[in-house]
């Protein structure tokens, strides 16, 4: 099955970008991946994290509604699934990609990467 990544900060600009990928995901018959990444800051990459940096609870529901939106867009003509993790976006996005295939590959535009 052909897979499209949508990573998302929750902004404006991406939750556009995710109904772009939904759209896509809807004509090419594709599952959509949103991916969220909460990036650690550089000062405190060598200590523990504590549960106030990661809410992962409250990303987790953010995420939730971005979906309940994309599928009520597609009219529920796509499967989406969620992806949420602690690290550095550029490379958990590269992970995933080696992870999980998505339709066409990643394509690096510094400095983020797409895959499409």
């Amino acid at each position: 099955m052909k897979k499209i990544i949508a990573p998302t900060d929750f902004s404006p600009l991406a939750e556009n970008a995710c109904l772009y990928a939904a759209g896509l995901a809807a004509d090419i018959k594709a599952e959509l991946q949103l991916f969220h990444t909460v990036e650690l800051p550089l000062s405190i990459a060598d200590y523990p994290v504590s549960a106030e940096l990661f809410d992962e609870a409250g990303v987790a529901k953010e995420l939730e509604a971005l979906k309940s939106k994309l599928r009520a867009a597609t009219n529920d003509k796509v499967t989406i699934k969620t992806k949420n993790v602690l690290g550095f976006a550029d490379h958990e996005i590269s992970e995933l990609c080696n992870r999980i295939k998505p339709f066409r590959g990643c394509y690096e535009f510094s400095p983020f990467k797409f895959a499409t």
